[in-house]
């Protein structure tokens, strides 16, 4: 069943019974083994978010012309084959070397003899994440890994990757710091960041950090959203001092690193794109209440849940991305820790 039509999966059926000596009974029975591994996969958790991974990430997998549901299928049908003749933990290594390939990018290296040496395995992934950076196609892939990776660590709990979520909405990569060079361009962006800015330079955050300062930037928004176009001049100015006002004036040379990135469904990050932190922070508040779906490690990350010292949960400075970055690394390192050589072997 896998193109559009329909009746794609009767048909599939029909021309199998059609065959000469076709036995319905035997078609049947193997199809209700091919169910039953399935849902076996489905209800075991680590498997489920393994396979899982691998099918969101199909695509990178596919010819240009093939859909996205056979590169799906195509998935699916491979590990139903190499399951059949491999154990459950020659299984499991098999799915994280898929994984690692995804990771590192059809260019990266096999694993020497399927493995790595431990040194090799966090060298390999350090420089892998200090390759990927804001553009890269392969940032998506490697946040839904971390996502996926940190939520297997949580072994006590019961909660699972929504990819039904995942794949029913569109992504975008965006910054959880704010960058100085994306600067929003139209009118209604403009006057949609100025609005978000107005509301934190009124919290109590802005007002303990220059009471002053935070009072009279209420004024020049307040003039510049009266405005049908917010001057040029007038617009950069305040957008430089409200930057400046929640601790993320300073450029880094990281703005743009793997350490400052987080998924966000596409709806959300249009309308709070490049907005400063503590606006984006009570935005995914505000959608983790509503029950929306939200990416578990973005979730994580607006709620400071990886910075060790977070006495300030409505800014974020350097530490608290050193923080972050650390996190996917080590999380990835244990997430591939079965491909590690074992001391004396394999």
């Amino acid at each position: 069943a896998l193109g559009d039509d329909p009746l794609a999966t009767y048909l599939e059926f029909q021309a199998l019974l059609d065959e000469e000596n076709a036995d319905a009974w035997q078609v049947w029975q193997e199809f209700k083994k091919l169910t039953q591994t399935l849902e076996d996969w489905y209800e075991d958790r680590t498997l489920y978010h393994l396979i899982g991974f691998l099918v969101a990430t199909s695509a990178a997998d596919k010819f240009a012309d093939a859909r996205p549901r056979q590169a799906e299928a195509k998935v699916l049908i491979d590990l139903l084959d190499t399951r059949s003749n491999a154990t459950g933990t020659a299984f499991d290594r098999h799915l994280r070397r898929l994984a690692w390939k995804r990771f590192a990018g059809p260019r990266a290296a096999e694993p020497p003899a399927d493995v790595f040496a431990e040194d090799e395995l966090t060298q390999r992934i350090s420089e892998r994440i200090e390759d990927l950076a804001y553009g890269s196609v392969a940032v998506r892939s490697a946040l839904l890994l971390f996502n996926i990776a940190g939520l297997l660590e949580q072994r006590a709990s019961t909660q699972r990757f929504q990819f039904d979520g995942y794949k029913t909405n569109y992504w975008d990569i965006e910054h959880v710091r704010s960058v100085a060079e994306y600067v929003p361009g139209a009118a209604a962006d403009r006057k949609r960041w100025l609005e978000h800015a107005g509301e934190f330079v009124a919290s109590p955050v802005a007002e303990a950090r220059d009471l002053e300062e935070s009072r009279d930037l209420r004024q020049q928004i307040d003039v510049l959203l009266a405005a049908s176009s917010p001057e040029e001049q007038a617009f950069m100015d305040v957008f430089g001092r409200v930057r400046a006002l929640s601790g993320e004036g300073e450029a880094r040379v990281d703005d743009n690193a793997l350490s400052n990135l987080a998924l966000l469904d596409m709806g959300t990050n249009r309308s709070y794109k490049n907005a400063i932190f503590p606006v984006k922070r009570t935005r995914i508040i505000e959608l983790d209440k509503l029950g929306q779906f939200v990416p578990h490690a973005t979730r994580n990350v607006f709620l400071k849940y990886y910075s060790p010292n977070a006495a300030q949960l409505m800014l974020w400075d350097g530490a608290d991305q050193d923080a972050y970055g650390e996190a996917i690394e080590e999380t990835l390192r244990r997430f591939f820790a079965p491909l590690v050589r074992k001391a004396g072997g394999v």
